[in-house]
């Protein structure tokens, strides 16, 4: 690639950033642009996709005595990188590289931060059909020295059942029951399945809400990029991530499947705990979940690190 610092220099216009010193002879830990504008490419289970994306670009000012950064350098070598490739570890560890040597005097560290929709296809629960889905990303990674981290964040979506409200409801539907045959000393099998068929038979049923869950994922060595990888796990784990596309047989299966994972936000938080302790190539995980109760004005939250 071409060296940056040749291309920004002109004699022929003004450079303030050269000509002038700092009156405050300070080091600055973190200074670049936020929200840039850049398409990225990615691969993804439909293929390799453009996408758009909102990204951070920054560097360390070390030199106590310089006035400020070029940050159009670091504008350009963003846009040349991530646009025109397909977006990997390698790719960023280039693109921090050069944010560094763009400014070899000044700079020791760099970072990179990448906000994006992922796009993936969801499988239909029992039908076969399926659907499109978005999952809001940010990968984040930071140069030091010869030390790259990387991290990736992103959020799932999935429905919570109340234990509590399970059993309440069980209760109550338990109490109809012998209500409607206090009378009775047999029952058939067809009497049953009759009175179970009755709309206010089921007088009551559990509440349950949105959920999400916010990961943020710390990695030993380079990230592989391998996003639909972590999604579809957490997805598994949960067990009831929420549905783009439905047909009856699928809301059945949802419904079965919200029956068999009831779930308070710490039952729900522990899983993925226990999921993610298990994974050799994190560095550090932390783990949000929030129910947006349906029952209650306000929110259940969870929260859990990597136990050291």
């Amino acid at each position: 690639m071409t060296n940056m610092t040749d291309i920004y220099s002109n004699p022929d216009l003004v450079d303030i950033t050269k000509l002038q010193k700092s009156s405050i002879k300070r080091s600055i830990d973190s200074v670049g642009m936020k929200g840039i504008e850049c398409p990225i490419r990615i691969q993804s289970d439909i293929g390799l996709i453009t996408i758009p994306a909102s990204c951070d670009a920054l560097i360390s000012l070390d030199d106590v005595n310089a006035k400020g950064i070029h940050m159009s350098r670091l504008y350009r070598i963003l846009q040349e990188h991530l646009s025109q490739n397909e977006l990997s570890s390698t790719l960023i560890e280039s693109c921090l590289e050069h944010f560094i040597s763009s400014h070899k005097t000044l700079s020791s560290s760099a970072e990179l931060r990448i906000r994006f929709e992922y796009i993936l296809k969801q499988q239909t629960l029992k039908s076969d059909s399926s659907a499109f889905r978005y999952y809001p990303l940010l990968i984040k990674a930071k140069k030091t020295d010869n030390l790259t981290q990387y991290e990736l964040n992103f959020s799932i979506t999935y429905s919570s059942t109340c234990p509590c409200s399970a059993a309440l409801a069980r209760q109550a539907i338990q109490d109809k029951f012998r209500a409607d045959f206090s009378s009775k000393k047999t029952l058939s099998k067809e009497e049953i399945e009759l009175w179970l068929m009755k709309e206010d038979s089921i007088l009551a049923t559990p509440h349950a809400q949105r959920s999400h869950a916010h990961f943020s994922l710390q990695f030993k060595e380079n990230f592989d990029f391998n996003i639909t990888k972590w999604i579809h796990e957490a997805e598994t784990i949960i067990q009831t991530a929420v549905q783009a596309l439905v047909k009856r047989e699928d809301e059945k299966e949802f419904a079965i499947k919200n029956g068999q994972n009831l779930m308070f936000c710490e039952d729900s938080v522990r899983r993925f705990d226990a999921w993610l302790d298990a994974k050799t190539e994190l560095q550090n995980f932390t783990v949000t979940v929030d129910h947006y109760e349906s029952l209650h004005p306000h929110n259940a939250s969870a929260s859990t690190t990597k136990k050291q």
